[in-house]
């Protein structure tokens, strides 16, 4: 069995939201919703890292009680079809 030890870490990506076109939650969520944390995590850094859905790990004390997305248990398909709907739609404002 590996033993895999967590490290107070997250990685994240920032990207500008004062300008277009991530100045619109719509995309910023739509863009969240299509990064597959899974691929991120297997292939790319593929340290055993723990895909994360918000700044503070689920694993630290208190962790658990910081909401996930509601999207979070939904297939890769499927938040991909749901982020191309946002997508339209802030494309038609």
């Amino acid at each position: 069995m590996k033993y895999i030890h967590h490290q107070l870490c997250t990685y994240l990506y920032e990207i500008n939201h004062k300008k277009a076109p991530f100045n619109d939650v719509r995309v910023r969520k739509a863009l969240s919703m299509a990064m597959d944390r899974n691929i991120i995590t297997e292939k790319v850094t593929a340290q055993g890292q723990v895909p994360a859905y918000s700044f503070t790990p689920p694993y630290i004390n208190g962790g658990e009680k910081i909401a996930t997305p509601e999207w979070v248990n939904l297939p890769q398909a499927e938040r991909n079809k749901k982020a191309i709907e946002l997508l339209k739609e802030s494309w038609l404002r």
